[in-house]
């Protein structure tokens, strides 16, 4: 059992370190870091990737055989489990760290992925340009997971319309956006999780030794690694008020019903203006959805939880953890749900 809230907590802290509070306002951020991304090689054989390496590429390297060969790197954000459905996004912007170079400043390209692809735990040697052979689930230039899914054409399925521009010369931070275009994908992602693929990035492929190396989701160097930032407003509609008195203290009432199927309210009290989370995690501590996330007068609020997860997915029969998060506090309650 103690090995149990062990790694509840461990597992709620480290949440809670990608949000970043805003000023008393309806508008909230959060900085995400990726939940997967991996470079695809150009190969005739396709078997080449790079899901655990500390390094992601775009353009094309220097000529050896030809015109040298293509780089592209992949990045998806898991969007709909760390901002609350129905919330409107404002502006989204990601920011990278491109850490070696032999060319000048060249354009990098973002663009929408249109398939699903993933990341397995190939991991190339030394400056990583060369990539590594791919393992289960790998993408790579022919395959979107590597070796049982291909993508409809080689070197991934993507809109070649470009999102957002940006060059890219020295080392040192580059970001795409704020751009409507990305905001809109973000606004989608987080309506339809099932639609989000991510992004690509795209060097210039025109000529050889264009290649940008950009650190990882794995890079030792947690301040190097890809960053999305979303500013979005709250929908305050998703929760309740359910007196009018203002409350002397925070509190976080029991769930009504307890055991419940197929839904729950969850009643909770705000004695301090600020900014506030709701959230449910399952028995390992892994957040399951987020119910609300914004600014609340002081007042007494009612949420319902329909036993589903951000995805719109049930949940199956168990105990779970719903958490209240405050600037100054953090509450939690045990819940049973019942199929």
């Amino acid at each position: 059992m103690k090995n149990f809230y062990k790694a509840f907590l461990v597992s709620f802290f480290i949440g809670l370190l990608a949000f970043s509070y805003t000023n008393a306002t309806a508008q909230q951020s959060v900085i995400l870091l990726p939940q997967k991304d991996n470079t695809i090689y150009e190969s005739e054989s396709g078997t080449t990737s790079n899901g655990a390496g500390s390094y992601l590429f775009a353009g094309r390297t220097a000529a050896k055989n030809g015109n040298g060969l293509i780089r592209r790197a992949l990045l998806h954000f898991n969007i709909a489990e760390n901002i609350p459905a129905g919330a409107t996004i404002d502006s989204v912007k990601l920011t990278l760290r491109m850490s070696k170079s032999t060319a000048g400043t060249l354009n990098a390209t973002l663009h929408r992925v249109l398939h699903d692809w993933g990341e397995g735990t190939s991991d190339a040697a030394s400056n990583e340009g060369g990539g590594a052979n791919a393992t289960t689930d790998d993408a790579t230039w022919q395959y979107a997971f590597f070796d049982t899914s291909q993508w409809t054409q080689l070197g991934g399925d993507y809109d070649p319309a470009a999102l957002a521009t940006r060059g890219v010369g020295g080392t040192g931070f580059y970001t795409w956006g704020p751009d409507e275009e990305m905001r809109q994908d973000v606004q989608s992602w987080l309506d339809n999780p099932a639609g989000n693929f991510g992004w690509m990035i795209r060097g210039d492929e025109s000529t050889p030794a264009t290649a940008k190396r950009f650190d990882s989701k794995e890079n030792t160097t947690s301040a190097n690694r890809p960053k999305l930032t979303v500013y979005y407003t709250p929908d305050v509609a998703s929760v309740a008020v359910r007196r009018e008195d203002i409350p002397q203290s925070f509190a976080l009432d029991q769930n009504y019903p307890n055991p419940f199927n197929p839904s729950t309210r969850i009643d909770f009290d705000v004695a301090q203006a600020g900014n506030i989370i709701v959230t449910v995690h399952n028995v390992l501590g892994q957040k399951v959805n987020t119910l609300f996330s914004g600014y609340l007068a002081p007042n007494s609020y009612t949420l319902e939880w329909d036993g589903k997860n951000s995805a719109r997915e049930e949940m199956p029969t168990g105990f779970y953890f719903y958490v209240l998060q405050t600037e100054t506090l953090t509450s939690s309650r045990k819940m049973l749900l019942i199929r």
